[in-house]
């Protein structure tokens, strides 16, 4: 069975408030592609040899999770209900944080 994260190599790292430009750097530097800063964390793509070097490897990354996406329907299933809105960033969907 394979997950949706192993297809695409998608992950989210997160990371602390205002340390996002570094985290993106220290992410490209240990192999990560198509990295994007956001709000506490940074979205990139990586190979599993990339991937296990940024886990060993990172000082800044204090997670690393696969992405998800969530497609229209599962809007239904989801705990959010109809709160959920297409491309909605999950990791950054709780009260009192930023979208």
């Amino acid at each position: 069975m394979d997950f949706v994260y192993q297809k695409n190599n998608s992950y989210f790292a997160q990371v602390a408030e205002n340390v996002e430009p570094l985290a993106e750097r220290e992410l490209a530097a240990l192999g990560a592609t198509q990295v994007n800063p956001v709000y506490r964390g940074v979205y990139f793509t990586a190979t599993p040899e990339a991937l296990y070097r940024i886990v060993y490897q990172t000082r800044l990354c204090t997670r690393r999770l696969p992405q998800h996406q969530v497609s229209l329907q599962d809007r239904a299933d989801h705990p959010l209900g109809g709160a959920l809105r297409p491309g909605t960033d999950l990791c950054h969907h709780r009260h009192g944080e930023r979208q």
